[in-house]
């Protein structure tokens, strides 16, 4: 398992809405420790939060505990690669559970009705880089 030193240049992506849009954000590893560590963003220098786990991301293992990820730097045109299958993973995990909601509770009509709105909420995968 790799791990990022203090002043690593990474990419962090990122949910946005669940729903298929990813972000993709320029971050400097301001410290880093053994268990958590801290970003900056690479453009405003802006403290992003101090809880990012401390090891270098796939694609593989990207969970749906909250879709977010942080890799070594990547061009703007691998973060951008890198965001459209992630919000694909994302759309296909939600569509699946939702799925699964409705075939659990098919006799209450007003929840299979709210996840149905909810499944047509999910759209095609979208990129974004952050600050926009």
């Amino acid at each position: 398992m790799t791990k990022f030193t203090k002043g690593d240049k990474a990419t962090l992506l990122g949910s946005l809405d669940n729903k298929g849009t990813v972000f993709h954000r320029d971050v400097i590893v301001h410290s880093c420790g053994r268990k958590q560590m801290v970003l900056t963003d690479a453009t405003t220098g802006e403290e992003l939060g101090r809880h990012f786990a401390p090891v270098v991301g796939t694609l593989a293992v990207v969970t749906s505990f909250n879709w977010q990820a942080t890799f070594h730097r990547m061009t703007e045109q691998e973060a951008t690669e890198a965001a459209l299958r992630l919000g694909a993973m994302i759309v296909a995990y939600e569509a699946g559970r939702l799925n699964q909601c409705i075939e659990r509770s098919p006799g209450d009509a007003r929840y299979v009705a709210a996840i149905r709105r909810d499944l047509a909420e999910l759209h095609e995968p979208r990129a974004l880089r952050l600050p926009a």
